[in-house]
């Protein structure tokens, strides 16, 4: 923004400058041009400084409507970015609730007795590719959005790990370690922090104020 406005202040000296110089060059020459200077010279003239304003009008107007639109994809982006995390950590909170916590029941995934497998979690992940990064360019929303990919990764690795070692798993279980509740306090720890992102996109789209609409 303070970069548009000196640009344009810079763009006004310049005018003005301009226009000093021109006079004065004009003075300078006007005995010379003083035959040329006739009704239709003037119009001439007249004709191409409008044309030199309505230009730079225009550009003004273009700059502005870019930031406008700018501002809308940005502000539907957050909101679809919030939209979507929030359906996937709902999603996420009841799958853990009845499949990974407490530790008996990621132990029942482990063993088979509580059947699942790790592609369920592949249309959550898939979820977040509704949301467009670019839009979101620039912004703290890209950061997050990464992040909560990056806990599904986790949550994915912790799973495959329990499962595809469970036999050990067990034998280490049956010396005193808590493996199970460990990995399952894990996961959920996971799921709540996509929680604590979620609460943070809502206050990035809350931040996002009217944008006034562009003069024609």
């Amino acid at each position: 923004m303070f970069k548009e406005v000196a640009f344009e202040r810079t763009l006004i000296a310049a005018f003005l400058v301009g226009g000093v110089v021109g006079i004065g060059f004009g003075w300078f020459l006007f005995p010379f041009l003083f035959p040329l200077l006739d009704a239709s010279g003037t119009a001439v003239w007249v004709q191409a400084i409008a044309s030199v304003a309505a230009i730079y009008w225009a550009g003004r107007q273009g700059r502005a409507l870019f930031q406008h639109q700018k501002k809308e994809r940005e502000k539907a982006a957050v909101q679809l970015a919030v939209d979507v995390v929030r359906t996937l950590h709902s999603h996420l909170e009841k799958l853990g609730g009845s499949r990974w916590w407490p530790g008996d029941r990621l132990k029942a995934v482990a063993t088979g007795k509580n059947y699942f497998k790790i592609d369920y979690l592949d249309p959550v992940e898939r979820m977040l590719d509704q949301v467009n990064l670019e839009h979101l360019s620039g912004t703290r929303s890209v950061v997050i959005m990464v992040e909560v990919r990056s806990k599904i990764w986790r949550i994915k690795e912790y799973l495959t790990w329990i499962i595809e070692n469970v036999e050990d798993v067990q034998l280490r279980e049956e010396k005193g370690e808590k493996i199970f509740d460990d990995r399952a306090s894990r996961i959920k720890k996971e799921v709540a922090d996509i929680s604590t992102y979620l609460s943070e996109l809502i206050v990035h789209r809350d931040k996002y104020e009217p944008i006034p609409t562009v003069d024609s």
